[in-house]
């Protein structure tokens, strides 16, 4: 049952992100992590009543593996995987490192809290058959009403105690078609979200997100295994 991971997403949530040198933060950033995005910045000129989900910064690398993005709630850290790096196995070595090092820069220069975090994974899993009879079979009773679906979607959410915050982990998993030939259904795509619960505030600063960061791998990881691997 081959399975990749097509993409890291690292959050971090705050009350509100101020920044008043913009063009100093991205030089600074870019300093610390040695040019890592050296794609073209973007410091959009956003109204301040515009979503807050809106990114006001984007830093890319040249090959957009990496992307961060900050907006006023919220900082984003991608990882794209490319097909070239289908050797390389979850967690990236020293993704965590480099989250770490610029959210450090946040709170020590701007004055940022981070009370809330998450790691999100998407997974795509190729499969001998059909991805919704997959689904049907595996997660669904023999004799659920559905007969010969064209596409199913389950969402699960457990409650998890992660590095001693308490958080929800949503598994989504999706039926899938390549887009070239629809006729090809044998795919998965699976989502593995673990976020705090936004009831409870912790203080993320290194030493929280860091053991955050590592034991919500380990969960992903876990979880992957228990659903993929144990079947091949």
């Amino acid at each position: 049952m081959p399975k990749n991971i097509e993409q890291i997403q690292l959050v971090l949530f705050s009350p509100g992100i101020v920044i008043t040198n913009k063009p100093k933060l991205v030089s600074d950033i870019n300093d610390t992590l040695q040019g890592l995005f050296d794609g073209d910045p973007a410091i959009l000129p956003i109204p301040e009543d515009a979503p807050a989900e809106i990114p006001r910064i984007i830093l890319k690398s040249r090959d957009e593996r990496y992307i961060f993005q900050i907006a006023t709630k919220r900082v984003n850290f991608f990882y794209n995987y490319r097909p070239e790096d289908s050797l390389i196995e979850f967690p990236i070595n020293g993704l965590y490192d480099k989250f770490i090092y610029i959210c450090k820069s946040l709170i020590e220069e701007v004055h940022c809290q981070f009370p809330r975090a998450a790691q999100v994974t998407r997974w795509a899993i190729e499969l001998p058959g059909s991805g919704a009879e997959y689904i049907l079979s595996t997660y669904l009773r023999e004799d659920a009403l559905f007969k010969d679906p064209y596409d199913l979607e389950l969402h699960c959410l457990t409650k998890e105690n992660v590095a001693g915050c308490k958080t929800n982990k949503w598994v989504r998993i999706k039926s899938a078609r390549k887009a070239s030939d629809p006729s090809e259904n044998n795919l998965l795509t699976v989502l593995i979200d673990i976020n705090t619960i936004a009831e409870e505030e912790y203080e993320f600063g290194d030493v929280l997100l860091t053991q955050f960061l590592n034991r919500s791998s380990n969960i992903t990881k876990e979880t992957i295994s228990a659903h993929f691997i144990k079947k091949e």
